[in-house]
């Protein structure tokens, strides 16, 4: 599925002609400042530090997710994985700030663009719906 991000990046690019490298750069900047949930468990003191290394060494060996093999051990439940994606959804850094950041967009850019977008998005939930209505 495509994060939120990524879809206002296409919107960027396909509405409004930003450039797609800057927003490469962009998603590569939010991903590489986002914290890790191994991170944000050791902080919460959810996990010790040879259960964090255990959850590690198994993600190196084969990928998966970070929460799988932590629930998987036993080291963190349901709830508590929930928690982390949250403080980690929090702890993101926005894409338009990155890209004000940058100096690809000013706030007020921003800003606008952001309005546009939550229109954008409306006018393609209303037309799904309309399309949903006369298919039925």
């Amino acid at each position: 599925m495509m994060s939120d991000s990524k879809f206002f990046g296409a919107f960027l690019v396909s509405q409004l002609g930003v450039d797609t490298r800057h927003i490469c750069r962009a998603l590569e900047i939010q991903r590489n400042s986002q914290p890790r949930l191994g991170e944000l468990a050791r902080q919460n003191d959810w996990l010790e530090d040879r259960e964090l290394l255990e959850v590690l060494n198994q993600q190196g060996e084969v990928y998966r997710r970070f929460g799988e093999i932590a629930l998987e051990l036993g080291f963190l439940g349901q709830r508590q994985i929930e928690r982390l994606l949250e403080q980690q959804r929090q702890q993101r850094q926005r894409i338009g700030d990155i890209l004000v950041a940058m100096g690809v967009l000013s706030e007020e850019e921003k800003v606008s663009h952001l309005k546009a977008y939550a229109r954008w998005l409306e006018a393609a939930a209303a037309l799904g719906r309309a399309v949903q209505g006369t298919s039925v």
